[in-house]
């Protein structure tokens, strides 16, 4: 039996610019269309339509896309996948857009080529496991994951730099998932963990947070201060999976899987409690089970006076206190690090 195809939602108040779309996406997605906010919202709240993802236009008569977005907010339309249409992709617009969770922009005139990439691209996001096996990594694969890392780590450097944020904490968190997920490992044979791939593991640690990028700094201070606020902040974690894979290449997979996986299940839980898709530890990546432990260590970690063995078991004890976080698996690999990673600190802090 042939697999349904996805459902889109087009919101654009201009006939032509509907029909250039449905010609472009007609063979491959099942197409609703809505002449302007009003009905788009409309389409979005009534709960026997469902859509796979919806293309918004920025400028349309009654209410505009922005409106859209918040009014979506309003009545908990979520984790919708979006991308804004635009003739003209201001930074005033990323900017807006991006308070509302949205990084994918397509402009007008629309390229055909492009506006198929960017849906198929915003409808890979599955919302678990993304990660598979794929055998060794060859070299073209490692230098191309190279020159797009530098890539996204100059723009997220830039980033911390105007908010006066030091990476250091990022920096950590990378080498501890480093140190965890080189003990995991080493209970495979073959090339599932080979060490380019825990090289990019490690790497992909780094900008778990990326997503931070695409919300208010209120959001990020105090999440929990208010409810609209703290919405916000749970979409970080979609929203940095989506701004990693806005750059993917076939010969980058590997490290967009498992950056893209870090990103979007790092507040994830045990119990299945967690945001966004709360999912279990069964069902949770181990590297993303990883880096979230691993961020939470340090934070503990960083503020106990000493990084001895015996603080090191305090910090276990106040994270256990949350009980449901992180899987007795992740407990016990944790522990058998031990001698590592209080090595780790101890040197990391004598350093300066």
């Amino acid at each position: 039996m042939a697999e349904a195809k996805k459902r889109l939602l087009i919101a654009d108040d201009s006939f032509i610019d509907r029909e250039i779309l449905h010609h472009i996406l007609e063979n491959h997605f099942e197409i609703t269309d809505a002449k302007n906010g009003y009905e788009a919202l409309n389409l979005l709240t009534n709960k026997e339509e469902q859509y796979d993802a919806m293309l918004l236009d920025v400028m349309m008569p009654v209410i505009d896309g922005f409106a859209v977005l918040q009014l979506m907010e309003n009545n908990r339309v979520e984790n919708l996948p979006i991308i804004m249409m635009t003739a003209e992709a201001t930074k005033e617009n990323v900017r807006r857009a991006g308070e509302y969770g949205v990084t994918s922009f397509v402009s007008k005139p629309f390229d055909a080529e492009t506006v198929l990439e960017k849906v198929h691209t915003l409808l890979d996001i599955e919302p678990r496991g993304l990660t598979k096996d794929i055998g060794p990594l060859k070299e073209f694969d490692i230098n191309d994951t190279n020159m797009y890392v530098g890539r996204l780590t100059a723009i997220y450097k830039e980033y911390l730099k105007n908010k006066g944020v030091s990476d250091e904490r990022f920096k950590r968190v990378s080498e501890l998932t480093r140190i965890l997920i080189t003990q995991y490992a080493s209970q495979f044979v073959g090339d599932e963990y080979e060490p380019a791939k825990i090289n990019m593991i490690t790497t992909a640690a780094y900008f778990y947070n990326i997503g931070y990028m695409t919300i208010p700094d209120r959001c990020i201070d105090f999440p929990k201060k208010n409810e609209s606020d703290y919405r916000m902040y749970q979409k970080h974690t979609i929203a940095g999976g989506k701004l990693i894979r806005t750059n993917i290449a076939s010969s980058c997979n590997y490290f967009i899987s498992v950056c893209t996986d870090i990103c979007m299940y790092h507040h994830e839980r045990a119990d299945g409690t967690g945001f966004p898709h709360q999912l279990t530890a069964e069902e949770t990546p181990i590297h993303a089970q990883i880096c979230a432990f691993a961020a939470q260590f340090d934070e503990v970690f960083c503020k106990l006076d000493d990084f001895t063995r015996q603080n090191f078991n305090i910090a276990i004890s106040q994270l256990t206190v949350d009980a449901g976080a992180f899987s007795d698996e992740i407990y016990k690999l944790a522990r058998e690090c031990k001698g590592s990673i209080t090595d780790f600190y101890r040197n990391r802090f004598a350093q300066g």
